[in-house]
């Protein structure tokens, strides 16, 4: 805190800013040499870098403004409450790229990882490599069945154009540090399936996205920064030798953001890398995470007219303030209309499309199922509706039962006439989760509990859960201290109950509620839990009690 206050006292002081910015070259220079040194003695012994550059070792070319760039991510778990790789987890972050609180010891610490190509094999380090194509991005995606979002990103000064290479087709630019979150044009999330149809992707826009990027453009190609050639390649002609290229790195982006046209000052606002005001910023470029929900309206561009005023906006149909009340976060639909519909403050025409063709598809597939809104027929547009009527909401639509607050189990052992039925053996249920549901210890032949309560939040870690999520149903047979042998016990039946979440309504899988098997642990010494018995659980299998 005290280094900043002098900071600020050198800011206040006309005649210290202007010494300030007369060494700031020096100071550059002093702070590169120290870098150097730091280096291990013995890794450099072998390479030459003297810590200067030549003046033409960076290409002044930036290429064409107002470019568009793109780039996919597989959307994994969750991480601090959203999904990881999703729009709101870069947000968070300030962008895509290495953040001011990551752990970056065992990252990008090779010569290869801060090279724009020689990063590409190792998939890690300061560079992101996007692609201008749009089809290109998205049509290797299908591999792994893996569900995606994707970004539309202005390109910038610190984006270095690929040179072209036929064997190369996965990326045409790289951007050195990251991507700043208000230089996200938009995304869409996509499952692994959409990626042949880019032209019906439905685009959510960042109302956070600052138009001054469409002033810039990315640079072009900049030998100094390829990276070191791979092994068994000769040595391309270049300035560097050595293990320096992160050194080199930051003196291109000390480069980019040298004060004297306005573009470069543009650029240096909108990165926050400032090396007058700030003469030791590093690398991670991104330091300026949003925690606090999303505005409601776009972001004034930097040194730019404000945008144009949104529109006001128009009543939603009754069409879509049926979707809404949709569980979207438990349906069985496409990825980027489930995070679209759960997101989106205003639904474009486009996307209420493929949530109602969508919503309608899930319940013709589950009709069979019987747990239908009464109105079903209504929302399918198979029953005309009068004019001039107005339907109450709750009768145009019901919400489906996806999610349970409330399970019970019922379970019986088996009887035998020529052989115990019973087990000296504890019984217990698993539900999916490696948490034991205790039913029965030592049971006798005929034993049984009825309506016995599962405790969801000890189960599954949440007092509502998917119907879904119900995936296998198990018994597991456990050896007890006066356990002397393997011996068969009958399996009489068991019935798993739900109560919807939504509702009072209640659900039954009472499919297995008379098996009578006989069924044996084969663990051998010294004996061990085991499964006795599974059945993969359908969400068909549900149906209403009565």
């Amino acid at each position: 805190m005290a280094s900043s206050g002098l900071i600020q006292e050198k800011l206040d002081d006309p005649q210290a800013q202007k010494k300030m910015k007369a060494s700031t070259k020096m100071h550059a220079a002093v702070l590169l040499a120290t870098w150097l040194f730091s280096w291990n003695v013995a890794a450099a012994s072998n390479h030459f870098f003297d810590g200067s550059l030549a003046d033409d070792t960076f290409s002044d070319n930036i290429g064409p403004i107002n470019v568009t760039l793109f780039i996919a991510w597989p959307v994994l778990g969750m991480v601090d409450g959203v999904r990881q790789n999703s729009h709101l987890y870069f947000r968070r972050r300030g962008g895509i790229g290495d953040y001011i609180t990551d752990d970056l010891d065992n990252n990008h610490r090779t010569d290869a990882s801060w090279g724009y190509i020689s990063s590409l094999p190792e998939a890690r380090g300061p560079w992101i490599h996007l692609n201008r194509s749009l089809s290109t991005t998205v049509r290797d995606l299908d591999a792994g069945h893996q569900d995606y979002i994707i970004f539309a990103v202005a390109a910038s000064p610190n984006m270095v154009t690929l040179e072209e290479d036929p064997s190369r087709r996965e990326a045409t630019h790289a951007a050195l540090g990251g991507i700043q979150w208000t230089q996200i044009r938009a995304w869409t999330y996509l499952s692994w399936d959409q990626w042949r149809y880019p032209a019906s992707f439905e685009w959510q826009m960042n109302r956070e996205f600052n138009r001054s990027w469409e002033r810039l453009g990315p640079s072009g190609p900049q030998p100094a920064l390829r990276g070191p050639p791979s092994p068994g390649r000769l040595a391309e002609a270049s300035p560097v030798h050595g293990p320096l290229y992160e050194a080199v790195a930051w003196s291109f982006m000390g480069f980019l953001t040298e004060p004297g046209t306005e573009l470069r000052n543009l650029f240096a606002e909108l990165v926050d890398w400032d090396l007058e005001f700030e003469p030791w910023r590093n690398f991670p470029l991104l330091r300026r995470g949003i925690l606090q929900d999303e505005v409601s309206r776009p972001a004034t561009a930097a040194s730019s007219p404000n945008p144009l005023p949104e529109s006001p906006p128009e009543p939603e149909s009754l069409q879509t303030i049926v979707l809404r009340q949709l569980d979207w976060a438990n349906l069985d639909v496409p990825l980027f209309i489930r995070h679209a519909m759960l997101a989106s403050a205003a639904l474009t025409p486009q996307l209420c499309d493929a949530a109602l063709r969508s919503a309608r598809s899930y319940y013709g597939h589950q009709r069979r199922a019987a747990v239908l809104p009464p109105s079903y027929d209504v929302f399918l547009g198979n029953v005309p509706v009068a004019p001039d009527t107005c339907h109450t909401l709750y009768r145009v639509f019901q919400s489906r039962c996806d999610s349970v607050s409330a399970l019970h189990v019922d379970f019986s052992i088996g009887t035998a006439w020529l052989w115990g039925a019973g087990t000296n053996d504890a019984v217990g249920l698993l539900l999916g989760p490696p948490s034991v549901i205790p039913l029965l210890k030592a049971p006798s032949g005929g034993d049984e509990i009825k309506n016995m309560s599962i405790n969801l939040k000890t189960v599954f870690g949440a007092e509502i859960v998917p119907l879904r999520d119900i995936k296998v149903m198990q018994l597991l047979d456990t050896p007890l201290d006066s356990y002397w042998g393997p011996d068969w016990w009958k399996f009489g039946g068991i019935t798993l109950t739900a109560t919807c979440a939504s509702s009072a309504q209640k659900l039954e899988l009472a499919d297995y509620n008379q098996v009578n098997q006989a069924v044996l642990n084969e663990v051998p010494a010294p004996y061990g839990p085991q499964v006795v018995w599974s059945r993969d659980i359908d969400i068909e299998h549900w149906k209403p009690k009565k």
